[in-house]
C-alpha cells in the first residue's frame, strides 16, 4: 500500500504503482479550481490540483453521485470508463493553464487517447460520493519559445483508493489565431440544439447497455458479412455531446464507437450488452470530424479464434478517416 500525502492534497490511501513519490520532492501548494478557470468546461467537476514538480502534478475531480449520462448504464461496469476519460481531459485542461503557462484561447487538439482499466472497474463499485485522483507524470513536452505547443500525459485514476485505470493523452496547442486559420474553410460553431440527426434512430438504448434513449449516439445499424456499420447522431443535454463547438468532440466520438463495439459483440460474439465489460480504449484522431456531415462508424469481425469481445472501429467522413479506435472488451467468465 502506498499512501498519497496530505502534503499532495491527497489524503486517503491507494494501492497500486503510484506515479508521485511525496518524499522524493516538495510539491507546491494546492491550488483550488474555481469556475472562472474552467468557463469553457460544461460541466466542471475538479476541485483541486497540486503541481509536484515540472512533470508531475495530482487533479481531485469531485464527480456527481447520479448524472444523466454518466451514470446510465446495465451493463456490468457501474463506473463509466467515459467519465474517467472526462475527468482527465479537465485535469489536462486545467493543468496547461495553471502550470504551464498556456493562455485560456489557445485550442487543444487531441491527437491520441488511451485508456486501461483494471477489473476493479467491472466489480460493482460506483463513484457515489468518492472522489476521482489523478497522478499524472507528463512527458515528450515541444515548446516554441515559451509556449509549449504540444505534450503527453500518463494518468494513474484512482477512485476510493483503488487504482481503477491508467489513461494516456497526447494533445497538441494551437494558438487561437492559427487554428481559425485552420478551420476557415469549415462552418463556424454550432448549437448542438439545432442539429438533427441524419435518419431515424433506430438503435434502442439496451443493446449498448444504457437505459435511456436519449443517450444513445447511433442510428441506422447495418450489419454485413464481416463488417458492422452505423451513422452518428449527437444528442444535447448532459455529457460529452451538448454544448456549443465547431466540430464533434473527441470524448463523443469515443463512445460513439464504445457503444459500436458493444452492438459488435452481441451480433459477432454472441455476447449479451450487459454483459459486456470495457476494458481498455486506444484511439488516434487524423483530424475533426465536422458537424452537419454523416460521419459513418464501421467495426470490423474479430479474427476466428478469438477469446475476448475486441474491435477496430474506423470513424469515415467524406472518404476519409477521421479517427481510428480499437476496444478491447471482456467475455462474460
Amino acid at each position: 500500500m502506498i499512501r498519497l500525502t496530505e502534503m499532495m492534497g491527497v489524503s486517503r490511501t491507494v494501492s497500486g504503482p503510484a506515479a508521485v513519490k511525496p518524499e522524493a520532492t516538495k510539491p507546491e501548494a494546492t491550488k483550488p479550481v474555481d469556475a472562472e478557470q474552467q468557463r469553457d468546461e460544461p460541466e466542471p467537476f475538479l476541485v483541486d490540483t497540486t503541481q509536484v514538480d515540472d512533470s508531475r502534478f495530482v487533479t481531485t475531480a469531485r464527480p456527481p453521485a447520479s448524472h444523466p449520462y454518466f451514470t446510465d448504464h446495465t451493463g456490468p461496469s457501474l463506473i463509466d470508463p467515459l467519465l474517467l476519460l472526462e475527468c482527465c481531459r479537465q485535469a489536462e485542461t486545467h493543468a496547461v493553464q495553471t502550470q504551464y503557462g498556456v493562455t485560456a484561447d489557445t485550442r487543444s487538439l487531441m491527437q491520441s487517447w488511451s485508456l486501461e482499466a483494471y477489473p476493479l472497474l467491472t466489480s460493482g463499485l460506483s463513484i457515489g460520493p468518492a472522489e476521482v485522483i489523478m497522478s499524472v507524470h507528463t512527458r515528450d513536452a515541444v515548446w516554441r519559445a515559451d509556449s509549449l505547443r504540444a505534450q503527453s500525459y500518463r494518468m494513474q485514476v484512482f477512485v476510493a483508493g483503488l487504482h481503477l485505470a491508467d489513461v494516456g493523452m497526447r494533445v497538441k496547442y494551437v494558438p487561437d489565431d492559427v487554428y481559425q486559420a485552420m478551420r476557415r474553410s469549415h462552418d463556424g460553431p454550432v448549437d448542438a440544439d439545432e442539429l438533427t440527426p441524419h435518419g431515424p434512430v433506430t438503435v434502442k438504448p439496451d443493446r449498448i447497455a444504457r437505459s435511456k434513449p436519449e443517450n444513445v449516439v447511433l442510428v441506422d445499424p447495418q450489419l454485413g458479412p464481416d463488417k458492422l456499420w452505423a451513422g452518428l447522431y449527437l444528442p444535447t443535454g448532459p455529457g460529452p455531446f451538448g454544448g456549443l463547438t465547431d466540430h464533434v468532440p473527441e470524448l463523443a466520438l469515443v463512445e460513439a464507437g464504445r457503444q459500436l463495439a458493444v452492438l459488435a459483440a452481441s451480433a459477432f460474439n454472441d455476447v449479451p450488452p450487459a454483459n459486456w465489460s470495457l476494458t481498455g480504449i486506444d484511439a488516434s484522431f487524423a483530424g475533426h470530424a465536422e458537424l452537419g456531415t454523416p460521419l459513418l462508424l464501421v467495426a470490423d469481425r474479430p479474427d476466428e479464434g478469438r477469446t475476448d469481445a475486441s474491435f477496430q472501429v474506423t470513424f469515415e467522413q467524406s472518404g476519409e478517416t477521421v479517427a481510428e479506435a480499437f476496444y478491447t472488451g471482456g467475455l462474460p467468465a
